[in-house]
């Protein structure tokens, strides 16, 4: 019986980030293998244009049974950074999320 971990995006609160402006988002973490997946950990890291915010940040999952899922969520907001000519501009990459 072997464990299958995955992670996905469920949703998240307001629908669009926009620069400058604050956003949870919510994921689940899934075991879709037969066996049980015991000592979980996963870490959210910011990315290009993406702060974290508050202070969680890493999961601790002692054990997930075969066909379980744990919903987390996490705060982040979008940096603004200066195109040319007063315009403002984000171009931003989803904080990344590993196991």
């Amino acid at each position: 019986m072997e464990p299958n971990i995955s992670i996905s995006l469920v949703g998240s609160m307001p629908p669009m980030l926009y620069s400058g402006y604050n956003q949870s988002l919510e994921f689940a973490i899934v075991n879709s293998g037969t066996g049980l997946a015991r000592n979980i950990t996963v870490t959210a890291s910011p990315s290009s244009n993406i702060n974290l915010l508050g202070s969680i940040h890493k999961f601790f999952i002692s054990a997930l049974p075969s066909g379980s899922s744990i919903d987390e969520n996490i705060f982040i907001s979008a940096q603004l950074y200066k195109q040319h000519k007063g315009l403002y501009s984000s171009k931003c990459k989803l904080p990344i999320i590993k196991l």
